[in-house]
Parts: C-alpha cells; structure tokens; sequence
C-alpha cells in the first residue's frame, strides 16, 4: 500500500523517506504526527488530483531512520535539506499534522 522508502544519508545518519511522485507534482513535505512517514492513500490520490507530490520522512529515532541524540525541532532543518538534495527539489511547501505542527 505504501511505497518503498528512499535511504536519504545525513551525516552518518540515514532518513527513511516516502515520495508519492510524481516529479513534476509541487513538492509538500509532510511532517506527520508520532513519527509515521506514511502518508494516507486517499491524501496522496487528493493531492496528485491538485497537482502535489506529497512527501514524508521518518524523523530521527523513529520508523527506519536512525538516532540523532539530543537533537531539537530545529534540527529537522538540516534533514529538509538533505531530503531536497537528494529528490532534486529547490523549493517546497511543509505541512504538518499533530506532532508534525512544530517541525512544519
């Protein structure tokens, strides 16, 4: 049901994340509430309708994604960066549901 997750490396850390495509959809990056990169089917149908690639990541500790001890909410920043690299995204919008509200 859900897509394979993409390894994105940070450091020597490593970020599960889940890309709904298409490419040429505008980027969202969701930041999801208890640490689920899983993004909801009936949301990414929604989203591709409007012309949005929804994409989701597993933060630090949580799902696939390995520890970053002691970090902050802020420290997500360096993550997105990461994450946009690699997906070759210069610009997106965030959105964040619950827990996810802080990091967006």
């Amino acid at each position: 049901m859900h897509p394979e997750a993409r390894i994105v490396k940070v450091g020597g850390r490593e970020l599960a994340v889940e890309d709904s495509g298409p490419d040429s959809g505008y980027p969202i990056l969701m930041h999801n509430g208890a640490g689920s990169r899983h993004l909801f089917p009936p949301a990414v149908r929604a989203g591709k309708r409007a012309g949005f690639r929804l994409i989701g990541y597993d933060r630090p500790g949580c799902g696939r994604s390995t520890p970053a001890p002691g970090r902050a909410v802020a420290d997500c920043a360096a993550d997105i960066r990461a994450i946009m690299a690699e997906h070759g995204i210069s610009r997106l919008a965030a959105w964040g549901s619950s827990a996810g509200g802080p990091y967006a």
